[in-house]
């Protein structure tokens, strides 16, 4: 399969409003708080002021409300470093202190980036710095931080977020057409995709007919800074569509001080080659702005047309005789994407405010033909487009009891989808179309939550989110394929809406600066799909609900100098999808659940530093998830998984090894459980990157390869059965498989231009 993808980004980075407060004549102080990315906020951060005139260090920590102020300062410019275990070290220059005024600035943490630990590195534990995956201290859920350094680093130069993920605890994904090469799906505790939401600096990306969402659009791992990988619909404060069986949380790059422009070519097996200049404007002004612009191109044909082609010949899948219905010409697509933001974050009357404004459009357009006829109506004219506008808005206001939390998340999407048969010679379409619709979907979620702080180590968090969402259908009449000829009416129009309270409840308790536990509760929701309709008439009796979770899950996050680890046990009750009935005497579709499942396991991930810059990242599962009437298993929910990581990191080399076993699941065929069994299977890729560094204007210029599926291994992921009616091995079951071993060299050329 030929791919092409073209991405056009801009992101634009402002800091928050600097607020003001008095202080004795004659003592200056700088003062501020410290927040992780989902603005909460973080104690025992480590703080380093340095006076840039003379390097004079003062050192402090933040208190219980993530607040930090060092005082007794002279007047002039300082730098300020703030170092968490797990996390970026962030750091200011030119904060100006001056008698008889505090500069009070806000800190806002991202996921660590190892690069940037070197100078510092005393003010982390070191085994914290090589984790490539780890969950932090204040975390009140099992989750994972992926770090910049292991996405910059460790995965292919052609990877999407699929491979970012694809080593967390638990995950699994394979691409059977070369790693970002085809829209690769992730499951996880026995969820599929379309089960959980995913976020880019905290606003929600999904389709609109159901919340799934496409790993070749959007966001390659170019765009992606670091993920928070949350197992679980986390705390109220965790909004999008599909928070049911957790979320995956993409960050955007942290914005450099210096001024740089990067040119990247790489080429890989299968014919991939990529071409990719990005702009970092640096500091402009006062330092409060920045911006990063970032454009690339990738074409490929793909592993799987070189390997059918090789099984078949050159005429398989598409040729160039205009007379076969395999040509080319009746096959192609086009998918343009964007995606726009403007952040700004301001403290207003103790409030913090941190405000998205955002647009975002997917037009998937498809011409495809029969692979045996070329008729009048033998191809498919497709489109699924859509465009959204929404604001997300959380607010933040620090007590001296706690931190209220509080957002409202607002958007509006228009999607336009159909299907039609085609002559695939002229591309004149027949009359009717198997299906068309147009809907609009309007989202409302508030949410609330206290963070209680009960004692000096120890915060209970309560919380509240209303999720509400409405549509607006126009279903065409079609051929009758979906809602038939309606009577002779050109369309119908039906609106529905859904609306859910989902509670959540943590603690979080601090054994030691070290060492925190925490226990939570939480609610989670999937919005059902609009295919609801797509039935004859398009007459539906009673709209089915949102199907939802209950997750308790308890764990803990211990950290030292030469070893990390996390362990966290789950229990969580979910319904499943809905299935239906047709009423001959109403003529209407009736909507039934069908039985609950239970997924519950143990998970943990460590990384335990050797030493002389070797470190070994270690996770692996152990759980079930299973039907409530059958004990059946859930379809692909895998009984284990474990991930075995080796990295070396010395001067400008770095060297990663990367092996995840996955074990056996389950297909299932129609309605028929544990149908097809999925034999246990490995995923190796390994690293090697060389980095230009020092104060050379070519900083940050290096050398790239990856080996993906090291062992050139062709395990059988996925069985589609050819019949409902027999699970036995037939000819005609669709088999889905690894790609073959994929080889890639990526050249940078880093130039800093001031």
């Amino acid at each position: 399969m030929r791919v092409r993808h073209v991405l056009l980004g801009f992101f634009l980075g402002l800091i928050a409003v600097p607020a003001f407060a008095g202080t004795d004549a004659g003592t200056a102080t700088v003062a501020g708080t410290v927040r992780d990315p989902e603005g909460k906020v973080v104690r025992d951060a480590v703080v380093l002021v340095r006076r840039e005139a003379t390097s004079d260090l003062r050192t402090t920590a933040t208190d219980a409300v993530g607040h930090f102020a060092v005082a007794g300062l002279v007047d002039g410019a300082y730098a300020v470093e703030v170092a968490v275990p797990g996390f970026d070290i962030v750091r200011r220059a030119g904060v100006m202190a001056k008698a008889g005024a505090a500069e009070e600035i806000a800190i806002q943490l991202s996921v660590a980036n190892i690069s940037e630990t070197v100078t510092v590195s005393a003010a982390l534990p070191a085994a914290a710095v090589a984790a490539p995956s780890q969950a932090s201290l204040t975390a009140r859920s099992a989750q994972s931080l992926i770090s910049n350094e292991y996405i910059r680093n460790y995965t292919s130069p052609f990877s999407d977020y699929s491979q970012v993920l694809q080593m967390a605890p638990g995950t699994f994904s394979t691409s059977a057409n070369g790693p970002g090469l085809s829209d690769t799906k992730t499951f996880f505790r026995g969820f599929k995709d379309g089960q959980y939401s995913m976020t880019f600096d905290g606003i929600p990306f999904n389709d609109t007919n159901d919340p799934t969402h496409h790993s070749w659009v959007f966001f390659p791992a170019t765009t992606i800074g670091s993920t928070v990988f949350e197992r679980s619909p986390g705390s109220a404060s965790a909004i999008g569509p599909s928070t049911y069986g957790g979320s995956v949380n993409l960050l955007s790059r942290s914005l450099p001080t210096q001024q740089m422009l990067d040119g990247t070519i790489s080429y890989g097996s299968f014919n991939t080659k990529l071409f990719d200049l990005e702009f970092d404007s640096g500091r402009i002004g006062d330092g409060s702005s920045r911006f990063l612009i970032e454009a690339h191109e990738m074409r490929s044909d793909g592993y799987q047309t070189r390997a059918q082609v090789a099984q078949f010949g050159d005429d398989f899948l598409m040729t160039g005789a205009p007379a076969s219905p395999l040509y080319y010409g009746y096959n192609f697509y086009r998918v343009p994407t964007n995606f726009e933001y403007v952040g700004v974050r301001k403290s207003v009357g103790g409030w913090s405010f941190d405000d998205r404004v955002y647009t975002m459009r997917y037009y998937n357009k498809q011409n495809y033909n029969s692979t045996t006829a070329i008729s009048t109506t033998s191809a498919t004219d497709k489109l699924n487009s859509y465009w959204k506008v929404g604001n997300n808005l959380p607010a933040t206001y620090v007590t001296s009891t706690g931190v209220i939390r509080t957002g409202l998340w607002l958007e509006y999407a228009s999607t336009d989808r159909y299907q039609t048969p085609s002559d695939p010679r002229t591309w004149i379409d027949a009359a009717l179309p198997n299906f068309r619709e147009m809907f609009g979907t309007t989202t409302v979620q508030p949410c609330a939550e206290y963070e209680y702080r009960a004692a000096s180590n120890l915060t209970i968090t309560p919380g509240i989110k209303y999720a509400r969402y409405t549509q607006d259908f126009t279903q065409f009449a079609d051929n009758g394929k979906i809602v038939g000829s309606l009577n002779g009416a050109a369309s119908i129009q039906h609106a529905v809406t859904y609306g859910t309270w989902l509670p959540s409840v943590d603690a979080h308790y601090m054994l030691q600066s070290y060492w925190s536990m925490y226990a939570q509760y939480g609610k989670g929701q999937n919005i059902p799909p609009t295919s609801i309709f797509d039935v004859k008439g398009a007459q539906v009796a009673i709209t089915p609900k949102p199907i939802l979770t209950d997750t308790a899950q308890v764990g803990s996050v211990w950290k030292s100098r030469r070893a990390t680890l996390d362990v966290d046990y789950y229990h969580v009750h979910f319904q499943n999808d809905y299935s239906s009935t047709f009423d001959p005497a109403s003529g209407d579709t009736v909507y039934f659940l069908t039985a609950d499942s239970v997924t519950q396991g143990v998970e943990a991930e460590s990384t335990i530093l050797v030493g002389g810059g070797l470190a070994v990242y270690l996770n692996g599962t152990k759980g079930s998830a299973r039907y409530t009437d059958t004990n059946q298993w859930a379809q692909n929910a895998p009984g284990d998984t474990e991930t075995i990581g080796l990295t070396f990191n010395r001067d400008s080399w770095n060297l990663g090894f990367f092996n995840k076993r996955v074990g056996q699941m389950f297909n299932d065929n129609g309605a028929a459980h544990e149908a097809v069994a999925i034999d246990p299977f490995n995923i190796t890729n390994v690293f090697l990157n060389y980095t230009v560094k020092g104060a050379s204007k070519l900083a940050n210029s290096r050398i790239r390869m990856a080996v993906n599926n090291l062992t050139d291994n062709h395990a059988i992921t996925a069985v589609s059965p050819a019949s409902t009616k027999s699970n036995a091995p037939n000819a005609a079951d669709v088999l889905t498989l690894m790609s073959g071993r994929s080889v890639s060299v990526s050249f940078t050329i880093g130039v800093a231009t001031r």
